[in-house]
């Protein structure tokens, strides 16, 4: 009886493959496993979509309890990181180094350019150095590297490199430095 039954299931696909050809086939096997791909793919990703939604609920509901002890930690953070910076007494210090270091490179600090724009942000204070350089590449490279590392919170905020000839090694360089410094309320 079962082998009846297998031979009419075979019997009726064999016909309805007749019928819609090879190529209705393929199309069916298509959409079978388009059907399986989505439902294999979209299934995990709605776990965890519910998953997500359910620890940001939890997150929101712990965020709505006021907790007093967080505003505290928070300005002392702060506190601490402004006064990972030097003091605003130590801007010469600091320029009297950047001399001294284009002093052991041997560069020549052309003079006249020098300027200080001051701003003042909270507890840190800006200070941008401008001057002009001549020397070779080397130099400047070893120069620019040096002053980075010596001053932490020295960044170098412009470079500009310039060859007056083709001929010439040396190279004309404007370098703009902002140093950040705490400034003692």
């Amino acid at each position: 009886m079962e082998s009846i039954l297998i031979y009419k299931v075979a019997f009726y696909l064999r016909n309805i493959q007749y019928r819609i050809g090879y190529f209705g086939v393929l199309g069916l096997s298509m959409l079978v496993v388009a059907i399986a791909l989505y439902f294999s793919l979209n299934l995990p990703q709605t776990r965890h979509l519910h998953s997500v939604e359910a620890a940001r609920a939890q997150l929101s509901t712990h965020q709505s309890q006021p907790d007093k002890l967080k505003t505290p930690q928070h300005i002392l953070s702060a506190e601490a990181f402004f006064k990972q910076f030097p003091d605003s007494v130590q801007k010469d210090t600091s320029l009297k180094t950047i001399i001294a270091i284009a002093e052991q490179n041997a560069l020549t600090l052309v003079t006249g350019k020098y300027e200080t724009l001051i701003k003042e942000s909270g507890s840190v204070v800006f200070y941008q150095i401008s001057f002009p350089l001549e020397g070779n590449f080397p130099q400047i490279k070893r120069f620019l590297a040096t002053t980075l590392n010596t001053l932490p919170n020295a960044a170098l905020s412009h470079l500009r490199l310039h060859r007056p000839s083709i001929e010439s090694n040396q190279i004309e360089a404007d370098v703009i430095f902002t140093l950040y410094f705490y400034r003692s309320v």
